[in-house]
């Protein structure tokens, strides 16, 4: 019985020391915000629910891109409407999550409940912000387990 009860310690710190170098996201400098970008903000409506907010950045090449700040943010209704209405509906929104990508550009976040986020990718250095509008639910039927592929572009 001991035996089983170690071999099970050991397969559980092994697995989540695998999924921790599978997503290498640091956490943010103390009072970071949206980095400064271009001139567009792109949103983009992923249709499909998720179980977890993770996945990669790359650019419209397809090279992965570093040093991206991902936030991830409540009320994010507002981004699918048209001016003036977009401005006249927001709602205050509230951080919820967020970290710095490294070299790998991967990005997760393990623990963010159930309901409809706002992930907010920034970039220094011209790059146009792009948010995903993303929703959140328990495993079941038409919940997707795979991880978000998001793509930045440089602003003209």
């Amino acid at each position: 019985m001991r035996l089983f009860i170690f071999s099970a310690l050991i397969l559980l710190c092994v697995n989540g020391s695998i999924s921790a170098q599978r997503c290498r996201c640091s956490p943010p400098a103390s009072g970071e915000t949206t980095r400064l970008g271009a001139n567009e903000n792109i949103v983009v409506l992923e249709r499909r629910k998720h179980t977890r907010i993770a996945g990669i950045v790359r650019d419209v090449s397809g090279q992965i891109v570093s040093d991206v700040l991902v936030e991830v943010l409540d009320n994010p209704d507002h981004l699918l409407l048209s001016y003036p209405e977009d401005i006249e509906k927001q709602k205050p929104q509230r951080r919820i999550a967020a970290c710095v990508v490294g070299n790998d550009g991967r990005f997760c976040f393990a623990s963010i409940p159930p309901g409809k986020y706002e992930v907010r990718f920034s970039k220094d250095g011209g790059w146009n912000h792009t948010s995903l509008i993303v929703s959140v639910a328990p495993r079941g039927r038409g919940v997707t387990r795979r991880n978000l592929e998001v793509t930045m572009q440089v602003g003209t």
